[in-house]
């Protein structure tokens, strides 16, 4: 396992900005705390993902809205083999083999063995598994756990790692490929671009700015003053409460439409193909 610690210098709220293209960041908002705290690792000893857990940089600076605490994560190195005319590349989003995609987890050697798993399937080029046989195994991966004061916010870019908040923080930004977001606390302002990834907010206070293409969005608790809300294939769901005020914007081409106690709102839903209704 390689682990690294960081602590920012400065006392008290701040905002947070995440970049890291694979695995997993959780925010945990701790009120005892009076400087945020990070915590970059790996299961791997060696290799490319304990390097990219040891050059990562957290450096923090002064923003026009106040002091920001970058955590960059750098891209994790691929690696290539070439064995009998095939080209294995080893990324951390999967492996592509003479013109075919694997799942990451896979490992090859220049003398053609190839292991899935920690198990060998292939060995000089030659199945060695039987017929059928089921191999698998978790692939290295890499792990943000940031601990904040109260009234952070927080910023994930990403290609692929997703996002859990636990606690109640100003705000949330995402802008990512995939990778699940699950906030678990209140959130004042919430503005996520993805392409695929899904979004369950527990409580949103104030504003929700939300576009996908297929991830779904479902604010259980929804209180703010502005919502809007666009997916091509995704699915919106928003519970609205009595505190919530204005104008309420969702739509999707394909995915449904719901919302929930939002009739004293401006409600502008819709979908082309799926159904938009409010009970």
């Amino acid at each position: 396992m390689t682990i690294r610690d960081f602590w920012a210098p400065s006392p008290g709220p701040l905002v947070v900005h995440v970049t890291s293209p694979v695995g997993k960041v959780k925010a945990i908002v701790d009120s005892r705390l009076r400087h945020a705290q990070v915590t970059v690792e790996t299961g791997e000893d060696s290799g490319r993902f304990a390097e990219a857990v040891n050059d990562t940089e957290v450096t923090e600076e002064q923003v026009n809205y106040g002091r920001r605490l970058r955590v960059t994560v750098p891209e994790v190195r691929p690696v290539t083999h070439r064995h009998a005319g095939a080209t294995y590349n080893f990324g951390e989003n999967g492996t592509f083999v003479g013109g075919m995609t694997f799942g990451s987890g896979i490992q090859a050697t220049s003398e053609g063995d190839v292991f899935i798993g920690g198990r060998k399937v292939v060995q000089d080029g030659r199945v060695v598994v039987d017929k059928g046989t089921v191999v698998g195994g978790p692939a290295a991966t890499i792990t943000v756990t940031v601990r904040l004061p109260r009234e952070c916010a927080v910023l994930l870019s990403s290609t692929s790692a997703g996002l859990e908040v636990v606690g109640d923080v100003a705000a949330v930004g995402v802008t990512s490929v995939s990778g699940a977001i699950e906030l678990g606390g209140a959130v004042g302002w919430l503005t996520v671009n993805t392409v695929s990834g899904n979004v369950v907010a527990e409580r949103v206070d104030r504003n929700v700015s939300h576009t996908s293409v297929s991830g779904s969005l479902e604010v259980l608790a929804y209180s703010g003053e502005a919502f809007e809300s666009a997916s091509t294939g995704g699915t919106i769901r928003v519970t609205a409460t009595p505190a919530s005020t204005g104008v309420l914007r969702a739509n999707s081409v394909s995915g449904d439409v719901v919302t929930t106690g939002a009739g004293h709102l401006d409600l502008r839903t819709s979908s082309m193909t799926g159904r938009a209704r409010n009970h």
